[in-house]
């Protein structure tokens, strides 16, 4: 069974603190006034293959915050990926 990360840094923040998904969404609710349903522009940064991983992050962009999304799949056992 792979493990999945999915994570959020907000760019806007001097923190940089990390959250998963629920605690970003109140966050972004909160802290920059962002309602659920407004639009985000996404941008891929990057996206690596790794032999026992795979990882993409995107740049999300509003006229009030950006942030940094981060998905981190660990590769099942019979991935055939992992032979590759």
């Amino acid at each position: 069974m792979k493990k999945e990360r999915n994570l959020f840094r907000c760019k806007t923040c001097a923190t940089k603190d990390e959250y998963e998904k629920p605690a970003f969404m109140d966050h972004l609710k909160t802290v920059h006034d962002v309602a659920e349903n407004e639009s985000f522009k996404r941008s891929m940064l990057i996206h690596m293959d790794g032999k026992d991983f795979f990882e993409t992050q995107y740049l999300w962009e509003h006229e009030k915050v950006s942030f940094i999304q981060c998905i981190t799949c660990e590769r099942d056992k019979d991935d055939p990926m992992r032979h590759a």
